[in-house]
């Protein structure tokens, strides 16, 4: 990399896409040494790092040896931060102002870019609720499950259909493995997709979507992106998310959202069911935000950030960002 570097040393920004521990600390080797009289810049992206939410809601780092490596070279890297020759950047408003706590130097949010790719079904259907990836723990797919049973028997005449793509089995926090609902595989108004998507059919499931169910944990999304959250906020889909999560708060701002309990099926049933309800209203807040969310989840947004906001100093602050 040196070696390229002195090759290539008329370069104005260049772009780390995705920064773990080890990659920071050669990159605070080449600032100190290579590029530190070079007028490059160097943009280090973080997409997930160790820092954790406090119980009081603040970015803490753990005092495992790779949480305290990542803090000590991040400090290492203060000063170059402050002459600007450095940007640290990360992908949520929440894990920048994480960051900033737990380590006491500036980050800038660089927002997640997300093509629009779906065209919206108007056809009259079934309302659709649905949930695609794979079934995980942590997407809170077990929950989902009992939630839907739970609903299904408050609101036996409910009409909704219910799509959920479950590629395989998985263990819950405890180790028990969790399969998909018998009850619910015997009920016409749930679909399990069991294999992976052919070209275009996303799209296409998308585009018959009314509503995406993201019971994500906060366990593993307090602070890191779902690229899923905002396919459906560039759709103008709304959806429903667990509070706390990142998926909540962007969707809050772009998108339209119920928000739910995390880790609790009683509560996202009552959420499906005040859907239901509204979704005349959801749809029509999320398709009234989606132009604001394509534009600011669009490539030529993050283009220009990167090339011309950031540098300059005039898309530093994270709200700046937000009326992009």
């Amino acid at each position: 990399m040196r070696r390229w570097l002195r090759e290539n040393s008329n370069a104005d920004i260049i772009f780390v896409p995705t920064v773990l521990v080890h990659h920071l600390l050669g990159w605070w080797l080449l600032a100190q040494g290579t590029l530190k009289e070079s007028q490059t810049t160097i943009l280090l992206f973080f997409p997930n790092t160790p820092v954790k939410l406090g119980p009081t809601g603040k970015g803490f780092l753990p005092t495992d040896p790779t949480s305290r490596l990542f803090g000590w070279l991040i400090k290492k890297l203060a000063t170059a931060v402050k002459e600007k020759r450095v940007i640290l950047g990360a992908e949520t408003r929440s894990m920048q102002q994480a960051l900033e706590e737990a380590t006491g130097v500036a980050f800038v949010y660089l927002p997640h870019p997300v093509p629009n790719f779906a065209t919206l079904d108007s056809s009259e259907r079934p309302l659709t609720m649905a949930v695609y990836g794979p079934a995980r723990h942590e997407k809170g797919s077990d929950i989902l499950q009992e939630a839907i049973e739970k609903h299904l028997i408050t609101f036996p005449e409910s009409k909704t259909r219910f799509v959920i793509q479950w590629l395989g089995d998985f263990h819950d926090d405890e180790g028990r493995l969790v399969q998909k609902s018998q009850t619910l595989e015997a009920d016409v108004r749930v679909e399990y997709v069991t294999s992976y998507f052919e070209p275009g059919e996303y799209a296409r499931r998308l585009g018959q979507t009314d509503l995406l169910l993201l019971p994500y944990r906060c366990s593993s999304y307090d602070l890191r992106v779902s690229r899923v959250v905002i396919e459906a906020m560039v759709h103008g889909i709304p959806v429903i998310a667990t509070r706390g999560t990142t998926l909540e708060e962007q969707a809050q701002i772009h998108g339209a959202c119920i928000p739910c309990e995390d880790g609790c099926a009683e509560s996202l049933q009552k959420a499906i069911a005040q859907a239901e309800q509204n979704i005349c209203a959801l749809r029509s807040l999320a398709q009234e935000r989606a132009p604001m969310a394509r534009e600011h989840f669009s490539v030529k947004h993050f283009r220009d950030l990167l090339l011309h906001k950031i540098p300059d100093g005039t898309g530093v602050h994270p709200l700046s960002l937000e009326t992009q």
